[in-house]
C-alpha cells in the first residue's frame, strides 16, 4: 500500500507539473500573465466566478496551484491502479494509461461536474489550450511512471551486478557424436 502512495504521488506530481506547465505557457501566449489558469482554479475555494480572479494576490496562486495538484494526484491513483505496473515497464503502456486518465479527467471536469467544481482553466484558456493542458497532464502520469520503472530497473540491475550468471562460467565442452559412443 505504501509503495501504490508513493507511486500516485510521483506519477501525479509529474502530471501536476507538466500540466501546470503548459497551462501558463499557453496563458502566455493567449493573454500575457501566465498565472491565470492557477488563479482561476481557487475559485473552487471561494464558490466565485473563475474570471474574478485576475489579480495578482498570493493567496489565490497558492489555492488554486495546491486544489490542482492535488487533482491531478487524485487521478494519479486511477492511473496507477489500471496502468501502473504495465506503465512502468512500457512507454506505449503508460502512454496509452496516461491518455486514457487525461481524457476521463477533462470529461469529468467539463461535462459532469458542475460550474462550481470546474478548474476554470476555460475562463483563460482556448479549447486548443485545453486540449494541451490535458496532453500535459497525460504525458505526465505515463513520464513519471516510466521514469520510475528506469530508476527500479537500474537498482535491480545494480543488484545483479554482483551475481554471478550462468552464461559467465563459460561454454560447456563440446562433445561429439562419435566421444557419445
Amino acid at each position: 500500500m505504501k509503495r501504490f502512495i508513493v507511486n500516485c504521488l510521483i506519477s501525479g506530481t509529474a502530471g501536476g507539473l507538466l500540466s501546470h506547465l503548459a497551462a501558463s505557457i499557453r496563458s502566455r501566449q493567449e493573454n500575457g500573465p501566465s498565472e491565470l489558469p492557477m488563479h482561476a482554479v481557487s475559485h473552487i475555494a471561494w464558490g466565485d466566478a473563475p474570471e474574478s480572479h485576475k489579480g495578482r494576490t498570493l493567496h489565490n496562486a497558492v489555492v488554486g496551484t495546491a486544489l490542482h495538484h492535488g487533482a491531478t494526484v487524485f487521478w494519479a491513483t486511477f492511473f496507477e491502479a489500471l496502468f501502473g505496473k504495465g506503465a512502468e515497464h512500457s512507454t506505449s503502456t503508460a502512454l496509452v494509461g496516461g491518455a486514457t486518465i487525461a481524457t476521463a479527467a477533462y470529461i469529468t471536469d467539463y461535462h459532469i461536474v458542475s460550474d462550481r467544481f470546474k478548474p476554470g482553466f476555460e475562463a483563460y484558456l482556448s479549447n486548443r489550450s485545453l486540449f494541451v493542458v490535458y496532453a500535459a497532464l497525460a504525458v505526465g502520469l505515463a513520464a513519471g511512471a516510466r521514469l520510475r520503472g528506469l530508476c527500479h530497473h537500474q537498482v535491480e540491475d545494480r543488484d545483479e551486478s554482483e551475481k554471478r550468471w550462468e552464461a559467465e562460467r563459460g561454454p560447456d565442452p563440446v562433445v561429439t557424436p562419435v566421444e557419445r559412443r
